[in-house]
């Protein structure tokens, strides 16, 4: 004890200051989003949070009150094509749309919530369905959606886009074989975990 109080804060110790500033000076509990940060960074500041709260149990009170005033905050369903401003959980953005469904997975991963798992499985599904394109590259999602559905087919492609799609499909997967493993939602998380998988390997190939 005496060394490691000599060695000054330990990374758990830091991580949780860290998140206390971050409450302190950027949470806006009102919008239900963090002040100073733009829509994709929204994202990446949740999954952070829901990962401490994962490694430090303590701070999952504050943490879900966190997740579920965000969720609410951004429960717009409006389907956009980058023509409706960048504040959509769908919003043609397709990397901004990725970084949202790996928050709500990791949501889900901390409070076994479904309906974070059925949120980001609609992001999911909403890239699957409008940001695939065989017609460059041999296949993969673009990086956007053109405002013209019709030209997507020499759409731009980016790794950052298709590498978090490619990590989506695969938690997900994860995610639904253990469901369907335990039996929790049967048939529905069964043929979850086949369709993310069979996203997996196309997108790995």
């Amino acid at each position: 004890l005496a060394r490691a109080a000599a060695e000054g804060p330990t990374e758990s110790d830091r991580a949780v200051q860290a998140f206390d500033e971050l409450q302190s000076r950027f949470w806006n509990a009102t919008a239900g989003r963090y002040d100073s940060s733009i829509w994709w960074q929204q994202a990446n500041a949740i999954e952070a949070v829901a990962n401490l709260a994962l490694k430090q149990p303590a701070t999952q009170p504050a943490v879900e009150l966190i997740i579920a005033s965000a969720f609410k905050a951004t429960s717009n369903t409006t389907i956009g094509r980058t023509n409706k401003g960048v504040d959509l959980t769908f919003s043609g953005y397709f990397d901004d749309e990725e970084w949202w469904g790996l928050a709500w997975l990791r949501a889900y991963d901390l409070t076994s919530n479904v309906t974070y798992l059925n949120r980001s499985r609609a992001v999911f599904d909403d890239l699957a369905t409008r940001a695939w394109s065989n017609d460059s590259c041999g296949g993969g999602v673009c990086w956007q959606a053109s405002p013209n559905p019709a030209d997507m087919v020499g759409c731009y492609k980016n790794a950052i886009t298709n590498e978090l799609f490619l990590t989506h499909a695969a938690q997900l997967a994860l995610v639904y074989k253990t469901r369907c493993a335990k039996g929790a939602g049967a048939k529905a998380d069964c043929d979850g975990a086949n369709h993310t998988s069979t996203w997996v390997r196309a997108q790995l190939d």
